[in-house]
């Protein structure tokens, strides 16, 4: 090789150098970039604790896409539930597996979702959604347990919910779920609870020429009535149907409360109350003149009148014994129907016949709730199901 071919190849291993220099160094400016506009996007929008739990895994973790097929398979089945429920388990560690449930909500309620464990905090995330599901839109609600056993999520808006209960990868943990609702608002007479309303949103009055818009709750003459919220009084007085009455505003484009048919006044327009704090006391007047003593009470938002039992009416809370099931079971009738729901009245989804296994994901009163070998999941009685 002449000495010119030798000075053209040096160059020409020199650039290619350069090149692969320049490749590094892009690359790691790409990824430097990216990492610097995600945590821009993070300042904006930040993250859901699930979204941090999953950037700790490669896209291509065969554990990971697993676990997130899991969550999109949940967000697709039919399992559905009444509140309050309870069920207690063991997560499965050798396989993804995600608890899923379908449940209607009530604007006004606060969901309660409480996740523990005997042995160990839960390691593990629930999601809530609003129908329809979809795993690409981002859940209402994202939660750690490892933070807070306790998820709780405010209802906004009536319709069909979906909670997800995930473990994290590898969990190996038994577990208690207890799902229920509780009233967003206190009970607007003292010493009486929801047992006390006769009538209802939505019953008849003047022989159908309007609906009651609200609540009558009976209760003793001079009982107290208080604020169910914090704000001011826009007006008190006595005027129209409603006789002596209290109009109570939270904030300056929110809620306003209606308490109707009262006795001797206690507050004064323009005035700040806080919570619990007396406002004036049952009585009948107005066109309850001819009534038992009560207190009509209505919620009135930007789109109108609202049904305001949900945001009042206590739940009788119950925490059933339940003792864990083993993980497997076998069908000991001559024939047994799963169904999408912890009841008769839920839909059957298969029947399967006598000696047919199921493995036991969780037991709630009186029901398995099982998972068959096509990922099919539903509940049998438990009188149907042998353990082991």
């Amino acid at each position: 090789m002449n000495g010119g071919a030798i000075l053209i190849q040096q160059h020409k291993k020199w650039f290619q150098g350069v090149i692969k220099v320049a490749g590094i160094s892009l690359t790691i400016l790409v990824l430097a970039s990216c990492n610097q506009v995600q945590k821009i996007s993070d300042i904006f929008e930040p993250p859901t604790e699930r979204e941090k739990y999953e950037r700790t895994f490669d896209e291509n973790d065969t554990r990971f896409i697993a676990w997130r097929n899991a969550a999109k398979r949940a967000l697709g089945d039919t399992l559905s539930i009444s509140l309050p429920y309870s069920e207690v388990g063991a997560f499965p560690s050798d396989f993804s597996f995600v608890y899923g449930y379908d449940t209607q909500l009530q604007n006004g309620r606060k969901l309660i979702v409480s996740v523990t464990s005997e042995s160990d905090s839960i390691d593990a995330f629930v999601d809530i959604y609003q129908f329809p599901y979809d795993l690409e839109n981002e859940p209402l609600l994202s939660k750690d347990t490892k933070v807070s056993n306790k998820v709780e999520f405010l209802v906004e808006e009536t319709g069909d919910y979906k909670i997800l209960v995930q473990p994290k990868i590898g969990l190996s943990s038994d577990f208690r779920m207890d799902i229920n609702t509780e009233p967003t608002l206190i009970f607007p007479v003292v010493d009486v609870d929801t047992k006390v309303i006769q009538s209802y949103w939505g019953d008849v009055r003047a022989g159908g020429a309007r609906r009651h818009e609200g609540v009558d709750i009976f209760a003793p003459r001079l009982a107290p009535v208080v604020a169910v919220k914090e704000g001011r009084v826009s007006f008190t007085g006595e005027r129209g149907l409603g006789g002596k009455q209290v109009w109570l505003r939270e904030g300056l484009f929110n809620s306003s409360f209606y308490y109707a048919h009262l006795d001797s006044i206690k507050v004064s327009s323009g005035q700040k109350v806080n919570v619990g704090d007396t406002l004036r006391f049952v009585g009948n007047t107005g066109n309850a003149i001819t009534t038992l003593p009560h207190r009509h009470f209505g919620i009135y938002g930007g789109n109108g009148a609202i049904d305001p039992l949900p945001f009042i009416k206590k739940e009788q809370k119950t925490t059933p014994e339940l003792k864990s099931p083993l993980p497997t079971g076998q069908i000991s009738s001559a024939l047994a129907n799963v169904r999408e729901g912890p009841s008769l009245d839920n839909e059957k989804i298969i029947s399967l016949k006598r000696m047919h296994p199921v493995i036991i994901l969780g037991k709630t009163v009186n029901w398995y709730h099982v998972l068959l070998h096509n990922n099919t999941q539903g509940y049998i009685h438990h009188s149907l199901v042998t353990e082991g």
